[in-house]
């Protein structure tokens, strides 16, 4: 299957957008007091994540105008694998182990978060070169940039 630059960067948008509706229906649901289905969400999201990295990875070798923007989608989506992984694998055992390792539970979450912000950081990063290029395209695209950045 030959999967064109357009193709992936409207497939990694689909993924992305995914990955924002289940994180509001994760929020949602932990808000309202119930306890949301956890490994549920977090393994749709480490698919989407995968997606998302090979999609950018495969848009940024087959249009290399605009390469940066690709690279930090697809190392963006990496380390989110990561740390969604963490979540899954690390957390149920660390915190069902006790006091005794509380502090490795701790280590472990915060690797998490930091993962997690720096996954976020990529993706602003990523929107930030894409409102550049919109900006300096023109007409619809430059009042878009403009109304973004």
């Amino acid at each position: 299957m030959d999967i064109t630059a357009n193709r992936s960067a409207k497939l990694t948008a689909v993924l992305l957008l995914f990955t924002v509706i289940s994180k509001l229906l994760y929020v949602g649901i932990s808000s309202g007091g119930s306890e949301p289905p956890r490994m549920l969400i977090w393994t749709a999201e480490a698919v989407a994540f995968l997606g998302i990295s090979v999609f950018a990875l495969v848009a940024m070798a087959r249009q290399s105008a605009h390469s940066a923007l690709w690279a930090a989608i697809a190392v963006g989506g990496i380390l989110n694998v990561i740390q969604v992984g963490m979540g899954l694998a690390m957390f149920g055992p660390l915190s069902d182990a006790g006091e005794a390792l509380a502090p490795a539970f701790t280590a472990v979450l915060a690797g998490a978060f930091f993962l997690y912000f720096a996954c976020k950081f990529l993706f602003g990063f990523a929107a930030i070169l894409l409102s550049a290029t919109l900006f300096n395209g023109g007409g619809v695209a430059k009042a878009l940039a403009g109304w973004l950045f």
